[in-house]
Protein backbone atom coordinates (compact mmCIF):
# COMPACT_ATOMS: atom_id res chain seq x y z
CA UNK A 1 0.00 0.00 0.00
CA UNK A 2 1.68 3.61 -1.03
CA UNK A 3 2.42 5.95 2.30
CA UNK A 4 -0.44 8.31 1.42
CA UNK A 5 -3.09 5.93 0.61
CA UNK A 6 -2.70 4.84 3.86
CA UNK A 7 -2.19 7.83 5.62
CA UNK A 8 -6.02 8.66 4.06
CA UNK A 9 -6.76 5.38 5.66
CA UNK A 10 -5.81 6.80 9.07
CA UNK A 11 -6.80 9.88 9.02
CA UNK A 12 -9.20 11.24 6.04
CA UNK A 13 -12.75 11.77 5.63
CA UNK A 14 -15.01 9.33 6.85
CA UNK A 15 -15.20 7.83 3.23
CA UNK A 16 -11.43 7.64 2.91
CA UNK A 17 -11.18 5.81 5.77
CA UNK A 18 -14.15 3.14 5.30
CA UNK A 19 -12.46 2.64 2.00
CA UNK A 20 -9.17 2.59 3.10
CA UNK A 21 -9.95 -0.36 5.83
CA UNK A 22 -11.32 -2.29 3.32
CA UNK A 23 -9.35 -2.08 1.03
CA UNK A 24 -6.20 -3.31 3.81
CA UNK A 25 -8.75 -5.94 4.70
CA UNK A 26 -8.82 -6.95 0.50
CA UNK A 27 -5.43 -6.98 0.41
CA UNK A 28 -4.94 -9.18 3.79
CA UNK A 29 -6.73 -11.74 2.16
CA UNK A 30 -4.71 -11.31 -0.53
CA UNK A 31 -1.51 -12.30 0.97
CA UNK A 32 -2.64 -14.89 2.56
CA UNK A 33 -4.05 -16.79 -0.56
CA UNK A 34 -0.96 -15.49 -2.82
CA UNK A 35 1.37 -18.25 -4.31
CA UNK A 36 -0.42 -21.05 -2.91
CA UNK A 37 -1.69 -24.31 -5.40
CA UNK A 38 -4.91 -25.33 -5.83
CA UNK A 39 -4.30 -28.26 -3.54
CA UNK A 40 -3.45 -25.88 -0.80
CA UNK A 41 -6.59 -23.45 -1.73
CA UNK A 42 -8.94 -26.63 -0.93
CA UNK A 43 -6.63 -27.80 2.30
CA UNK A 44 -8.47 -27.07 5.54
CA UNK A 45 -7.78 -28.54 9.12
CA UNK A 46 -9.35 -31.04 11.36
CA UNK A 47 -11.79 -28.52 13.19
CA UNK A 48 -13.46 -26.92 10.46
CA UNK A 49 -14.72 -27.57 6.74
CA UNK A 50 -13.68 -23.81 5.72
CA UNK A 51 -10.90 -23.67 2.86
CA UNK A 52 -9.29 -20.63 1.91
CA UNK A 53 -11.08 -21.83 -1.65
CA UNK A 54 -14.36 -21.94 -0.12
CA UNK A 55 -13.50 -18.61 1.76
CA UNK A 56 -12.71 -16.71 -1.38
CA UNK A 57 -15.87 -17.93 -3.08
CA UNK A 58 -17.57 -16.61 0.50
CA UNK A 59 -16.35 -13.25 -0.09
CA UNK A 60 -17.30 -13.36 -3.96
CA UNK A 61 -20.82 -14.13 -2.67
CA UNK A 62 -20.87 -11.06 0.06
CA UNK A 63 -18.79 -8.88 -2.81
CA UNK A 64 -21.71 -9.37 -5.64
CA UNK A 65 -24.38 -9.48 -2.97
CA UNK A 66 -23.80 -5.64 -1.73
CA UNK A 67 -22.83 -4.68 -5.07
CA UNK A 68 -22.73 -6.83 -8.08
CA UNK A 69 -26.55 -7.85 -8.33
CA UNK A 70 -28.47 -5.85 -10.64
CA UNK A 71 -32.18 -6.49 -10.20
CA UNK A 72 -32.69 -4.42 -7.26
CA UNK A 73 -36.59 -6.00 -7.19
CA UNK A 74 -34.76 -9.47 -5.93
CA UNK A 75 -35.76 -10.36 -2.54
CA UNK A 76 -33.04 -10.48 0.05
CA UNK A 77 -31.15 -14.01 -0.82
CA UNK A 78 -33.27 -14.97 -3.61
CA UNK A 79 -33.73 -18.57 -4.19
CA UNK A 80 -32.23 -18.47 -8.34
CA UNK A 81 -29.10 -15.63 -6.68
CA UNK A 82 -28.16 -18.28 -3.82
CA UNK A 83 -29.42 -21.66 -5.23
CA UNK A 84 -28.11 -23.87 -2.42
CA UNK A 85 -28.63 -21.09 -0.20
CA UNK A 86 -25.18 -21.64 1.39
CA UNK A 87 -23.74 -17.86 0.77
CA UNK A 88 -21.28 -18.90 -1.28
CA UNK A 89 -19.23 -20.97 0.81
CA UNK A 90 -19.40 -24.33 -2.03
CA UNK A 91 -17.20 -23.84 -5.00
CA UNK A 92 -19.03 -23.91 -8.31
CA UNK A 93 -19.67 -27.11 -10.18
CA UNK A 94 -16.23 -27.48 -12.32
CA UNK A 95 -14.47 -24.48 -11.10
CA UNK A 96 -11.06 -24.70 -9.52
CA UNK A 97 -9.60 -23.06 -6.79
CA UNK A 98 -7.56 -20.39 -9.29
CA UNK A 99 -11.11 -19.57 -10.83
CA UNK A 100 -12.71 -19.36 -7.43
CA UNK A 101 -10.07 -16.87 -7.02
CA UNK A 102 -10.23 -14.91 -9.82
CA UNK A 103 -14.17 -14.61 -9.08
CA UNK A 104 -13.14 -13.08 -5.65
CA UNK A 105 -10.91 -10.91 -7.44
CA UNK A 106 -13.23 -9.88 -10.37
CA UNK A 107 -16.11 -9.60 -8.11
CA UNK A 108 -13.58 -6.74 -5.93
CA UNK A 109 -13.17 -4.92 -9.14
CA UNK A 110 -17.04 -4.64 -9.18
CA UNK A 111 -17.79 -3.62 -6.31
CA UNK A 112 -14.98 -0.93 -6.28
CA UNK A 113 -16.23 0.50 -9.86
CA UNK A 114 -19.66 0.75 -7.71
CA UNK A 115 -18.88 2.11 -4.98
CA UNK A 116 -16.80 4.57 -7.14
CA UNK A 117 -20.60 5.40 -9.49
CA UNK A 118 -21.81 6.05 -5.96
CA UNK A 119 -19.84 8.43 -4.50
CA UNK A 120 -18.64 10.61 -7.42
CA UNK A 121 -19.69 14.13 -6.87
CA UNK A 122 -21.54 13.25 -4.00
CA UNK A 123 -20.14 14.28 -0.80
CA UNK A 124 -23.86 12.79 1.01
CA UNK A 125 -23.07 9.58 -0.79
CA UNK A 126 -22.43 7.85 2.44
CA UNK A 127 -25.87 7.80 4.00
CA UNK A 128 -27.85 7.97 0.46
CA UNK A 129 -29.76 4.41 0.01
CA UNK A 130 -27.76 2.06 -2.44
CA UNK A 131 -30.03 1.77 -4.74
CA UNK A 132 -28.38 -1.99 -5.71
CA UNK A 133 -29.56 -3.08 -2.30
CA UNK A 134 -33.03 -1.99 -3.26
CA UNK A 135 -32.62 0.92 -1.23
CA UNK A 136 -32.80 -0.36 1.98
CA UNK A 137 -29.39 0.13 3.06
CA UNK A 138 -27.09 3.18 2.78
CA UNK A 139 -23.69 3.04 1.18
CA UNK A 140 -22.61 3.30 4.37
CA UNK A 141 -24.12 1.10 6.01
CA UNK A 142 -22.97 -1.50 3.20
CA UNK A 143 -19.38 -1.04 3.32
CA UNK A 144 -19.32 -1.55 6.79
CA UNK A 145 -20.74 -4.99 6.15
CA UNK A 146 -18.25 -5.86 3.90
CA UNK A 147 -15.44 -4.96 6.64
CA UNK A 148 -17.48 -7.08 8.74
CA UNK A 149 -17.23 -9.88 7.00
CA UNK A 150 -13.36 -9.13 5.45
CA UNK A 151 -12.80 -8.73 9.33
CA UNK A 152 -14.39 -12.00 10.25
CA UNK A 153 -13.20 -14.20 7.63
CA UNK A 154 -9.33 -12.85 7.85
CA UNK A 155 -8.72 -14.69 10.84
CA UNK A 156 -9.81 -17.97 9.34
CA UNK A 157 -7.72 -17.15 6.59
CA UNK A 158 -5.08 -17.12 9.00
CA UNK A 159 -5.11 -19.97 10.78
CA UNK A 160 -5.56 -22.10 7.98
CA UNK A 161 -2.40 -20.62 5.79
CA UNK A 162 -0.73 -21.02 9.34
CA UNK A 163 -1.42 -24.79 8.89
CA UNK A 164 0.05 -24.65 5.38
CA UNK A 165 3.24 -23.13 6.32
CA UNK A 166 4.00 -25.61 8.51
Amino acid sequence: MDPSAEYRRLTGSELQVLLGSLAHLRDEVERVTADLSDAQLLAGTPTTDITLASLLSHLAFVEDHWFGRRDTREPYLAPHWDPDGDHGWKLRAGESPSEVRERWRSAVRVSDWIIDGQVEHRPDALGQPLALAGGRVSLRWALLRLIAEYARHLGHADLIRATLDD
